[in-house]
């Protein structure tokens, strides 16, 4: 199920607390569009309902115990092979320390569309000597994941020098501050574009 578009409302209501959002799945529901969307008027604090089977679910966050005496699994594999795109950014750095921390003889491939900045540079050098204390790696490839031909070569090169691929974290992205009812079309693009088609060619290629 698909709830992306919740996310949206939620971040338009915190900029304006007049604006309230829903987003209602109906499946195989004998009740006309209008007697739901009466029934939901009622309760706007109920931002995601599914309809299944003729039964109203609505989502709602629940607080987990930890068990300290359990053993936490890492979800990375030992000598894995792991991409990360957005690699030089603050998110991907994060995700690349946490695997090298987690695994040993793990690979980890970082990518973005730029040029490394000697400060980024330097950060990458950082994670190299973290990676070299459990027998890992880490490497920067420059690519582009929103053009499709660059993509294909980025992973026709991992697959060629390593063999193959464990896991892809998808973490590029472009910043565009700015409230909704003032972002631009263009602004909304540059912020959708990686992501939406950055996965699509991933998935493809």
């Amino acid at each position: 199920l698909d709830f992306g578009l919740s996310g949206l409302l939620k971040t338009a209501h915190l900029e304006n607390p007049k604006i309230y959002g829903q987003v209602i799945l109906v499946e195989n529901e004998d009740r006309s569009i209008e007697d739901i969307l009466e029934e939901n008027r009622n309760y706007l604090q109920d931002e995601e309902v599914w309809y299944e089977s003729e039964v109203r679910k609505v989502k709602e966050l629940e607080e987990l115990s930890s068990n300290s005496t359990q053993e936490e699994k890492p979800a990375y594999k030992e000598g894995g092979i792991y991409l990360i795109t957005g690699g030089a950014g603050g998110l991907g750095q994060i995700f690349a320390k946490d695997i090298i921390e987690k695994i040993k003889s793990v690979t980890v491939i970082l990518t973005g569309r730029s040029d490394l900045s000697s400060s980024k540079e330097e950060k990458i050098k950082d994670l190299q000597k973290l990676a070299e204390s459990s027998q890992s790696k880490v490497e920067y490839i420059q690519a582009d994941i929103v053009n499709q031909e660059s993509t294909q070569a980025l992973i026709e090169t991992i697959q060629s020098k390593y063999g193959a691929l464990t896991g892809i974290i998808h973490a590029a992205g472009v910043i565009e501050d700015n409230f909704i009812l003032k972002k631009s079309r263009e602004q909304f693009a540059s912020v959708l574009v990686p992501k939406v088609r950055g996965t699509i060619n991933l998935d493809e290629v």
